[in-house]
């Protein structure tokens, strides 16, 4: 059977709009609850409130949602994607409160285990413009680090 073109059209619209809204089927909770920074917060803090979208090292999804941020803490949720085999963690999310430093950088240490290869330490900078974030996951034990440049979800 072939599909008439006004089908195949509405199909294509369907899957780019699951697709732009979902992401990539990271692994995030039901809901995620972005609160608004207090107006008291510096504007290159507030810049990082929201969700952002990369690749580390190219290869691995990510998406980073800042739900809460002031001058000295984030709540945030880190997600990682699927990967090559080796590569860990993937197909998770962490909920995790992090560091805010001059920088303005936001950052977290995340304990040693063998499901992640860490200790390491994740180091989010936002560049001048309040645009971009370049996210850096330092991994202790093999003395390694994946960059991954992520951009705001819109």
């Amino acid at each position: 059977m072939i599909m008439p073109k006004k089908n195949i059209l509405l199909l294509l619209s369907c899957v780019f709009l699951s697709v732009s809204v979902i992401g990539c089927a990271l692994p995030l909770p039901a809901t995620l609850n972005i609160v608004p920074p207090s107006p008291d917060v510096p504007p290159e803090i507030v810049a990082f409130s929201g969700i952002w979208e990369g690749k580390w090292g190219a290869i691995q999804d990510t998406i980073i949602v800042i739900e809460k941020i002031d001058t000295q803490t984030a709540e945030i949720i880190i997600s990682f994607g699927k990967a090559e085999a080796g590569i860990r963690p993937q197909n998770a999310y962490y909920r995790i409160t992090a560091t805010v430093l001059p920088g303005p950088i936001i950052e977290w240490n995340i304990e040693g285990g063998t499901e992640n290869d860490c200790p390491c330490t994740i180091t989010l900078n936002m560049d001048k413009g309040l645009n971009n974030l370049t996210a850096f996951h330092t991994f202790e034990r093999s003395k390694t680090k994946w960059r991954a440049d992520l951009t705001r979800r819109k």
